[in-house]
């Protein structure tokens, strides 16, 4: 049996507590104790146009490490990181992305994001409910990104504070801004693959806040503050994994 860590042992819950379970894309050729996926994710097409995909920074963790020496933005040393050739994102636990220079559109499956510059992601499924089909899912670092869900539920988003997708049995189109920020500098290569990958005891925490832009209201999984991994249906959210605290805005 492998060791189950905090956030997985969050996730179990929320697959008995919740409407909604995730899986995230542990980065374990880095990462040994990385978060343990409760299953394989479906294949999901990721692409992006032509223009945008000169903005993507594509960091390739199977390939060879290099020590950071650039203080402000260290992984950017890293010798596996280069310009994403092509107009395909990599949905595999050894590929992560930043956003440079301009905004970038990524269809994901059914799902559209439009992420901001200097956003960092990668990319993985959740579910409404367990054992239920398992949906494009973005797992956002650091940055801002705007999430468009055509038809409940084609995919979510998903932050080392919370899990967020429509509210299961709603009808029609659901967009969302979800925004994460941390409470320090990634120092390190080790800290931007750790925060990327969500694992728990090394991620650098921070705050994420979710507002609806179309729809009646979000499902929002907390994994900070009062009652984690209880659903709520919300207009808005502010969770804070650094203070433990969560507000909500119904």
């Amino acid at each position: 049996m492998t060791h189950m860590n905090r956030r997985t042992l969050l996730t179990a819950i929320a697959a008995i507590a919740c409407t909604v379970v995730a899986v995230l894309a542990a980065l374990a050729p880095l990462s040994r104790a990385s978060a343990a996926s409760t299953g394989g994710c479906p294949t999901f097409r990721a692409s992006v146009s032509r223009a945008d995909a000169t903005h993507v920074i594509d960091f390739n963790f199977s390939l060879r490490y290099l020590a950071p020496s650039n203080p402000n933005m260290p992984y950017l040393n890293y010798g596996g990181q280069s310009a994403l050739k092509g107009t395909v994102l990599t949905q595999a636990s050894t590929h992560a992305y930043l956003i440079q220079g301009h905004q970038v559109t990524l269809h994901f499956g059914a799902m559209t994001y439009v992420i901001s510059p200097g956003s960092f992601f990668s990319l993985t499924c959740s579910g409404q409910a367990k054992g239920a089909p398992l949906k494009p899912t973005i797992y956002l670092g650091a940055g801002k990104v705007f999430v468009e869900d055509p038809h409940s539920f084609s995919g979510g988003a998903m932050s080392f504070e919370g899990l967020y997708g429509s509210v299961p049995g709603a009808k029609g189109a659901v967009q969302f801004t979800l925004t994460r920020t941390q409470v320090g500098p990634v120092r390190s290569l080790n800290d931007f693959i750790w925060t990327v990958s969500g694992r728990y005891t090394n991620s650098i925490k921070g705050t994420s806040t979710v507002v609806i832009r179309r729809g009646g209201h979000l499902n929002v999984t907390p994994y900070a503050g009062p009652r984690i991994a209880r659903c709520r249906q919300v207009r808005a959210a502010l969770l804070n994994s650094a203070r433990n605290t969560a507000h909500y805005q119904f």
